[in-house]
């Protein structure tokens, strides 16, 4: 070897062209590799076995004595009790070596906890087993010649075989840690995926009260908790692959724990996210029941309000005008409420039916995957319908995929889609309920606006005659119109034979009989009033008649007692007086002749 270039290489690389030298041109077998000595914690025995086996490739020369014929090795075996003992040893490594190589290396935590005691237990024995191979190559002093090179010869088979079965005991214990230290954080993460696992898969989505602020925090801890573990969970999965990597004899148990752990990741993560489902129609649910619940109570309410307050027969106008003001309140609350029922009634067909999700089933009907289900026999896309037909068990429901194939996985991964039969009723009897309320407003203010006719029937008629001919006309058969109109607006609103409009009906026919009367006796006084004032007018006249024909009878007396005239002039004078007298007595003959 060129020394000064093992100067330029690393420790690893002199090792490795030591050992390689020695096996090909020395012909000892490479028992150890450059990482069992280029390591702070070297096996000494093993180093010491290698060792020797360099030390024994130029032994002693050993001193010349005469001797018989040379024996065969099985001969020397037969009847020499050194050489049994050797053959002995060499057959007890051998069998070690084989049960090693025949071992296996667990597939679980307790088994390799197991493997790896037994393993320590074996390496114990082998150890110790080092006494007899040292007393072997002490033996080996007591023969020369031909049986010297035969022993060596043996020795050196079991000094070879036991430093490779010192070699595969260290190796396999140093291995069967490694995976014990990894099956362990694998198997603890893998119980803390479990374990959450168990919560999200039996939680009960169809309970009656559900504490989804308690389930919130629970979720949102959940979350938490997976984002801190999620480096963890690489750094573990990281390891398991550089084991792989590395070629470690359990890299199959490795890598089925590696995988195993991802798909508990993957399950957890997807059933983390189909929580948001399940919250969403879960709350989605329990807000349309309370919202159901509430309007009931507010149209008990109301009900309730317009049975006792609304039912009096007997009141004042003030106070009836005052109940018909909290009707017509009434009425604008039942029509403002109106967007309430509608609302949940929109709702009722968006609700899912969870209750459906424990019930027994009478047939198999829809369901749709809430996430990805992957298994040995059928995958599960997200959203894919499916046909449910068994979900007696939480934790296994029976589905049949559109493809025809059998799945069982939790319930939790699936949803009972839209629309809930119980959502529906319930929405339905809520708008008929809505509907009874209008009609028991409608009944009530129709009968409150009866018994507030029949009040003011009351008191116009207790109205006199006296009363009655005092007041004004227009406004006295405003009244009565007003009444009037309302008696046939209200029997056109009720039933064909509703007792009250037949009573208003026949209370206003009365009261109009009894102001006919009234009328009746008005006009003979009207009558009697106009008679008694053309009788005075007539009097009145005629006393101005008569007065004005006096002023002309005594005009003319005084003439007829007065002489004539004597001269032309008083005559004509005369003439024209008397003339224009008569002309004036004409004009007055049209009044006489009227009277």
């Amino acid at each position: 070897m060129d020394f000064r270039e093992c100067k330029a290489r690393t420790a690893r690389q002199n090792l490795e062209a030591a050992f390689s030298v020695a096996e090909k041109d020395l012909g000892i077998t490479r028992l150890l590799d450059p990482e069992d000595v280029d390591t702070k914690h070297v096996d000494e025995k093993s180093m010491i076995t290698y060792i020797s086996s360099l030390y024994e490739l130029w032994p002693e020369p050993a001193e010349r004595k005469p001797r018989s014929k040379a024996m065969t090795e099985e001969e020397l075996i037969k009847i020499n009790t050194d050489f049994q003992f050797l053959q002995q040893c060499i057959e007890w490594v051998q069998n070690r070596i084989e049960k090693l190589n025949s071992k296996d290396w667990g597939t679980d935590l307790q088994t390799v906890q197991f493997l790896l005691e037994e393993q320590k237990q074996d390496h114990l024995a082998i150890n110790e087993f080092q006494s007899n191979v040292d007393k072997c190559s002490n033996r080996k002093n007591a023969y020369q010649g031909q049986e010297l090179e035969i022993y060596k010869k043996m020795l050196n088979k079991l000094t070879e075989n036991y430093f490779e079965l010192m070699v595969m005991s260290n190796r396999r214990v140093s291995d069967l840690e490694t995976l014990l230290d990894f099956l362990q954080v694998a198997t603890n993460e893998m119980k803390w995926l479990s374990e959450k696992e168990e919560i999200e898969v039996s939680r009960d989505w169809s309970a009656k009260n559900l504490n989804f602020q308690q389930l919130n925090h629970q979720h949102q801890v959940l979350i938490s908790e997976m984002e801190r573990r999620e480096v963890q969970f690489h750094s573990i999965i990281e390891k398991g692959e550089n084991y792989i990597r590395q070629k470690h004899p359990a890299s199959e148990c490795i890598e089925s724990f590696i995988s195993l752990m991802q798909h508990h990741w993957s399950w957890l993560t997807q059933l983390a996210n189909v929580f948001d489902v399940h919250l969403k129609n879960a709350t989605e649910y329990n807000e349309f029941f309370e919202e159901v619940t509430e309007a009931e109570h507010w149209m008990s309410k109301v009900e309730n309000s317009l049975k006792t307050s609304y039912s009096k027969q007997n009141f004042s106008i003030e106070e009836g005008e005052k109940l018909l003001r909290e009707m017509q309140q009434h009425k604008e609350d039942i029509s403002n409420y109106f967007s309430v029922i509608n609302k949940i009634i929109s709702k009722s067909s968006s609700v899912v039916p969870l209750k459906q999700r424990k019930s027994a089933l009478p047939s198999p009907i829809q369901a749709q995957s809430a996430c990805m289900i992957k298994q040995k026999t059928a995958t599960v896309v997200k959203d894919e319908v499916v046909t449910l037909y068994d979900n007696s068990r939480k934790s296994k429901w029976h589905v049949r995929t559109s493809s025809g194939v059998d799945v069982y996985a939790p319930g939790v991964a699936f949803i009972i889609p839209s629309p809930d039969q119980e959502a529906i009723t319930t929405a339905e009897n809520l708008k008929h309920r809505y509907e009874n309320l209008i009609a028991l407003w409608t009944d009530k203010q129709h009968k409150l606006r009866q018994n507030m006719i029949l009040a003011t029937l009351k008191i116009v008629k207790d109205w006199d005659f006296d009363t009655y001919s005092t007041m004004d006309p227009y406004a006295r058969d405003s009244i009565i119109k007003a009444l009037e109109d309302d008696i046939d607006k209200l029997t056109r609103e009720g039933a064909p034979n509703d007792a009250g409009s037949r009573r208003l009906q026949e209370e206003m026919k009365a009261l109009k009989e009894k102001f006919a009367e009234f009328d009746r006796r008005l006009r003979e006084m009207a009558n009697q009033e106009e008679l008694k004032s053309l009788n005075r007018k007539f009097t009145e006249a005629c006393s101005t008649l008569l007065q004005l024909l006096l002023e002309k009878e005594q005009i003319l007396q005084q003439r007829l007692n007065s002489s004539i005239p004597r001269d032309r002039d008083s005559l004509q004078q005369a003439i024209i007086e008397h003339r224009q007298f008569d002309v004036s007595m004409r004009a007055i003959e049209p009044q006489v002749e009227e009277f």
